[in-house]
């Protein structure tokens, strides 16, 4: 059994289709950040149908996710879209160390290494948002308050890092650093990449930063609280 619990994940684009009827059952979520009112884009969605696509929780299998991505995937995109994915874990220490900056320098290393094998132009919004030159996915890092924010508001800047530490809203990771990819297949290909990253990453760092890392979680009476002594992990 993996490290991961359960997968969300969140697209942004525009769809095809016919005017007020969606083309798929799952609700599209207006999404002001993507259609002109919030971002500008050089090539700006103009497609009937403009916004935002959320999963239910999802099984952390390959064949649950990318018939998911498959079915769901927007034909439309520009720099404004991102895609947005949630992990939840069983075990407090696995979260733990996924707060920290060195899980997000390597993820991005890997990401970057990933772009150039698939022969991504060094122009494609993946490369841009890698280096945080997007508002809604910062290279920035502050665990710290992220982890005690205990309501989303629009505009609250903290959780558009990179990395989102929203334990006490979704009791997730989110990783916010995708662009909504051109094709389902560069989708289904970063997805894949990304969650085998972080089984792989856990699988080596968990109990070394067990051991090492200060500053560990700790959950008591539903409160989220640091502690200088390695907690027991919750179920």
């Amino acid at each position: 059994m993996g490290k991961i619990n359960l997968v969300g994940l969140e697209v942004e684009g525009g769809w095809d289709g016919e005017p007020c009827k969606r083309p798929f059952t799952t609700k599209i979520i207006a999404d002001h950040s993507i259609d002109g009112r919030t971002l500008l884009s050089d090539n700006p969605l103009t497609c009937v149908h403009i916004g935002e696509v959320v999963s239910v929780p999802l099984l952390p299998k390959r064949e649950v996710i990318e018939p998911w991505l498959d079915k769901h995937w927007p034909q439309h995109t520009n720099n404004t879209c991102g895609f947005h994915i949630h992990t939840s874990y069983a075990s407090m220490k696995d979260y733990a160390a996924l707060t920290t900056k060195h899980f997000l320098t390597k993820l991005v290393e890997a990401i970057i290494e990933k772009g150039k094998a698939v022969d991504l132009p060094t122009t494609h919004y993946l490369f841009k948002r890698m280096v945080g030159n997007n508002p809604f996915t910062m290279y920035n890092f502050d665990a710290s308050n992220q982890l005690r924010m205990k309501a989303k508001s629009v505009g609250d800047r903290l959780r558009y890092g990179m990395i989102n530490c929203s334990w006490n809203i979704h009791g997730t990771i989110e990783f916010r650093g995708y662009p909504t990819f051109e094709t389902p297949i560069l989708a289904r290909e970063f997805t894949n990449l990304y969650l085998d990253f972080i089984e792989d990453y856990l699988e080596e760092f968990s109990d070394k930063f067990a051991k090492t890392y200060s500053a560990m979680l700790r959950i008591e009476c539903g409160e989220l609280q640091f502690t200088f002594k390695m907690p027991k992990e919750t179920a």
